[in-house]
C-alpha cells in the first residue's frame, strides 16, 4: 500500500468559489436576474447558473447530478459522484452576482431546514425519514407496520452524531437503518450534532402499529443497567425480537442485540467466548444448547442479556462441501504472476469500478484493498468513517443487482468477474491506515484466524439489515485467499501509539503458520511486506516464507514528500542512483534490488517473491531549474500538487502525471526509474521504458512475479508494459 493514502469512505466537503468567501476573485459584478441556482439539474452547453454568489457559464453540456468545479478552484462530488472531467471545467465563473439570481447550497436530499434549537444548541437540523424504501422525506414524524424499516438521515452531513432512544437506544451515525420493527420500538429518537462549539437537536417522533409488541426484556446484573435488545435469525429466516430459539441439529443461528454500539463479550456452553456483537454459528450440535450471556460495556455503563438456546436432535448434520483447490494460474506467462490493488474506497471520487478492471490479459490475482482487524476479528458489516464500509464492500447495488440478494457492492462484481476471467480474488487485510488491530490480533492468532477463515474463505459476512446484504455463505466462493498487509511489525506506520512491541516478530511467524494450517489445500496466503533495511530486522523471513504463498515486496515509497524539504529521489528506483550511498541511513540503503535480495538470503525462494510497482508518483514542490542531473537529489520547499481526490499532497496518480508537463528523464540508465521536472515541480513516477528494465531485472533474479498499487492510477499503459515484458 502507499504510504500516507486514505480510505475515502464519503464524498468531500463542498467546494467554495475561489477566495472563500462567496465572490469569485478578480471579477467585477455581474447581473443574475432570472438565472437559476444550480441544484444538480442539467444544463445545456453556454447555460447559466448561480451558486454560492457567483455567475457561472457551463464549458460544456453538463448532466444532472454532474460534478461541481467552479472556476476550477476545487471539486464537489455530488449525487452520483462523478468528478470534474480531466478535459476541463463544467463551468467558467463570468462574476459576482450584483442582482437577482439566488444562492442555495446543494444537499443531496433537499431544501432549507427548519431548525428545533434546545438547551442552547442553535444548529438548523434539517429531518430526513425514508420509510421501507419509498425515498427520503424531510420530516420528523413517521408511522410503520410491524416489520418494517426506516433509515433516518439528518444534515447537515458533517460534524458529529448522537442518539437516544427508546429502550435504551443510542447510536453515533448520521446516516442509518433500522429494520424489522417493532411496536416496542415506538417514541422519540433524539439526535444530537456537535461541530467545534456548535451544536443543535432534532427529535423524531416514531409510531409502530400493528402486529405482535413484544418488549424487552434486560437482565441485568448488578450495576448493569443498560437494556439490551434481543435479537434472533434461525436458519436464516429473518430477525426475530426474543431471546429464545429452538432449532435443529445442523441448523444456524445468528446472534444481533442491540444498542450497535460500545463493546460485546459472550460466554456460553462448551467454554464458548466471543467479542463480536452480530456473528453466526453454524452446524449446531445438541451439546451447543444452554445459555448465551451477552455483556454490553460502552464508558461506564453496562447491561447483560441471557439467550437460551435449545438444539434438538433429528435434523439432517450437513456435510461441508469439499473446499476446491485453486488451478494453476491462467492469467501467467512463463509461471509469472501480474497481480494488483483494487481499493475498496475507489467507487466513490475516483469513479473506478470492477468494470473498469482490464480484461485483456486479466490479472493472475486481485487483491482487495482493504478490510479492518478489530478486537482480533475481521470485521464485516460495519458501515463507518475510518472503521469499515460494507456498503462498498457488499451493500451497494450495481446494474443488474436486486436489494433481496444478499451478495452486492463491490464483492459481487468481483465474483463476476472472476467467474468470466478466472483471476484469483484475494482479501487483503490492514493497510496503512487500518495496521492497528493486527498487533494485537497477531498475539491471538487463536481467535483471529478461525473467525477470518469463516468470513472470507467460507463467505460468512456479517449481516447488514441495513442493506439487506451478507449473512451465512453470502461470499462463498469469492475468496481465493486472504494478504495480510501489516506495516509494520515492531513498528508504528501511521499511528505513532500502534502498540507495537518486540513480541510483532515472532507473533507475525505464528499468526501466518497457523492461517497455513486452518485454510483449504491450495489457498494462496500472501503479506505486503517492507522493503527497508530500518524493517528487516522485524521479520522473521525464514519463518514466514514456510507458510506462505508469496512475498509481496513493497519496493516503492523509498523517496516521498512526507520529508517536504527533500532531498529529491525516486519513488521506487531498480537500483541506486549516482550520489545515493552518499545519504544519510536509510536513504542510502532504498532500492528494489537490495530490498529483494534481501529477501532472498534470508530464507525465502526468489519463486516465492513478488515486486512492487507504484501506479502512482511522489513530487515536491521547490525551484528546480537549471539542476544537475534534471533535478534529482536536490532540496525541495515543500509538497507537490495534490491531486483532485482529496488525497495529501505530494501524491499524484500516472494517468495525471503523463505526460510530463516538463522535461522527462525516462529510465535514467543507473537507477532505472523515470522523472518529470517542470522547473517548480518535482515528481518521480515509473514509465514503461523503466517498467521493462525492471522486468527483466526479474526474469534474470527468477522473482515469482510482479504486483502493483493501485489498478486506478494507470491509464493503461503501465499494466501493459508488465505484460509486455513479463
Amino acid at each position: 500500500m502507499a504510504v500516507g493514502w486514505a480510505v475515502l469512505s464519503a464524498a468531500p466537503a463542498q467546494a467554495q468559489c475561489a477566495g472563500g468567501s462567496g465572490a469569485q476573485t478578480g471579477l467585477g459584478s455581474v447581473s443574475c436576474s432570472g438565472v437559476a441556482a444550480w441544484t444538480g439539474q442539467a444544463v445545456a452547453s453556454g447555460g447559466q447558473v448561480t451558486y454560492n454568489n457567483c455567475l457561472y457559464k457551463a464549458n460544456q453540456a453538463v448532466s444532472a447530478n454532474s460534478g461541481w468545479c467552479p472556476g476550477c478552484s476545487g471539486i464537489y462530488l455530488y449525487g452520483n459522484g462523478s468528478a470534474c472531467p480531466a478535459a476541463g471545467c463544467n463551468y467558467g465563473a463570468q462574476g459576482t452576482c450584483g442582482s437577482g439570481g439566488s444562492t442555495p447550497t446543494p444537499t443531496p436530499k433537499a431544501p432549507t431546514p427548519t431548525p428545533t434549537p434546545n438547551s442552547g444548541c442553535t444548529v438548523a437540523i434539517t429531518p430526513y425519514l425514508n420509510v421501507n424504501g419509498s425515498g427520503w422525506q424531510q420530516t420528523s414524524s413517521a408511522s410503520l407496520a410491524v416489520g418494517g424499516k426506516i433509515e433516518f438521515g439528518p444534515q447537515p452531513t458533517s460534524g458529529t452524531w448522537s442518539w437516544t432512544g427508546p429502550n435504551g437506544f443510542t447510536g453515533s451515525a448520521r446516516d442509518f437503518t433500522i429494520s424489522n420493527m417493532q411496536t416496542s420500538q415506538s417514541g422519540t429518537y433524539t439526535a444530537k450534532y456537535t461541530s467545534g462549539s456548535s451544536c443543535g437537536t432534532q427529535n423524531f417522533s416514531i409510531t409502530v402499529t400493528g402486529g405482535p409488541t413484544p418488549t424487552p426484556t434486560p437482565t441485568a446484573s448488578g450495576s448493569c443497567t443498560v437494556a439490551i435488545t434481543p435479537y434472533l435469525n434461525v436458519n436464516g429466516t429473518g430477525w426475530q425480537q426474543t431471546s429464545t430459539a429452538s432449532l435443529s441439529s445442523g441448523g444456524s443461528l445468528e446472534f444481533g442485540p442491540q444498542p450497535t454500539s460500545g463493546t460485546w463479550s459472550w460466554t456460553g456452553p462448551n467454554g464458548f467466548t466471543g467479542s463480536a456483537r452480530d456473528f453466526t454459528l453454524t452446524n449446531m450440535q445438541t451439546n451447543q444448547s444452554g445459555t448465551y450471556t451477552a455483556k454490553y460495556t460502552s464508558g461506564s455503563s453496562c447491561g447483560t442479556q441471557n439467550f437460551a438456546i435449545t438444539v434438538t436432535a433429528g435434523g439432517s448434520t450437513p456435510t461441508p462441501t469439499p473446499k476446491p483447490t485453486p488451478t494453476p494460474c491462467t492469467g501467467c506467462v512463463g509461471g509469472k504472476q501480474v497481480s494488483g490493488y483494487f481499493i475498496q474506497w475507489g467507487i466513490y471520487g475516483r469513479a473506478y469500478y470492477v468494470s473498469n478492471l482490464p480484461t485483456s490479459p486479466a490479472p493472475s490475482v486481485i487483491l482487495y484493498a482493504f478490510n479492518n482487524i478489530i478486537n482480533n476479528n475481521c470485521s464485516t458489516g460495519v458501515e463507518q468513517a475510518g472503521v469499515g464500509d460494507d456498503f462498498a464492500d457488499y451493500g451497494k447495488s450495481f446494474p443488474g443487482d436486486t436489494y433481496n440478494q444478499p451478495l452486492k457492492g463491490n464483492f459481487n462484481q468481483l465474483k463476476q468477474y472472476k467467474a468470466a476471467h478466472g483471476s484469483k480474488i484475494v482479501m487483503s487485510l490492514g493497510g496503512w491506515t487500518w495496521s492497528d488491530g493486527i498487533y494485537s490480533a497477531a498475539a491471538n492468532a487463536g481467535t483471529l484466524v478461525p473467525q477470518c477463515i469463516s468470513t472470507y474463505m467460507d463467505g460468512n459476512l456479517a449481516k447488514d439489515t441495513s442493506d439487506n446484504a451478507g449473512g451465512p455463505g453470502s461470499a462463498a466462493g469469492l475468496f481465493d485467499g486472504i494478504d495480510i498487509d501489516w506495516e509494520y511489525p515492531g513498528l508504528c506506520g501511521n499511528n505513532p501509539s500502534c502498540g507495537a512491541s518486540s513480541a510483532d516478530k515472532a507473533n507475525y511467524t505464528t499468526m501466518m503458520s497457523t492461517f497455513r494450517a486452518q485454510m483449504p489445500s491450495g489457498s494462496i496466503l500472501s503479506i505486503a511486506a517492507a522493503s527497508g533495511a530500518d524493517k528487516f530486522p522485524n521479520y522473521d523471513a525464514a519463518g514466514l516464507c514456510k507458510s506462505l504463498t508469496n512475498v509481496n515486496v513493497m519496493t516503492y515509497d523509498f523517496f516521498g514528500a512526507w520529508a517536504a524539504t527533500g532531498p529529491t529521489g525516486p519513488v521506487s528506483g531498480l537500483f541506486q542512483f549516482a550520489g545515493q550511498s552518499a545519504l544519510a541511513a536509510p536513504l542510502n540503503t532504498y532500492d528494489t534490488v537490495d530490498a529483494m535480495d534481501w529477501w532472498a538470503s534470508n530464507g525465502c525462494s526468489a519463486s516465492q517473491l513478488r515486486f512492487g510497482v507504484p501506479f502512482y508518483g511522489r513530487g515536491w514542490a521547490g525551484n528546480f531549474s537549471g539542476l544537475a542531473n534534471n533535478g534529482l537529489n536536490a532540496p525541495a520547499t515543500g509538497v507537490g500538487a495534490a491531486d483532485p481526490y482529496g488525497d495529501p499532497g505530494g501524491v499524484n496518480d500516472y494517468k495525471l502525471l503523463t505526460p510530463c508537463s516538463g522535461t522527462l528523464t525516462d529510465n535514467d540508465p543507473t537507477s532505472h526509474t523515470s522523472w518529470c521536472n517542470s522547473g517548480s515541480q518535482w515528481w518521480s513516477y515509473d514509465t514503461p521504458n523503466s517498467i521493462a528494465s525492471k522486468e527483466q531485472e526479474k526474469n534474470a533474479k527468477g522473482w515469482g512475479g510482479t504486483f502493483f498499487w493501485s489498478f486506478d492510477g494507470d491509464n493503461g499503459s503501465l499494466y501493459s508494459a508488465i505484460w509486455n515484458n513479463n
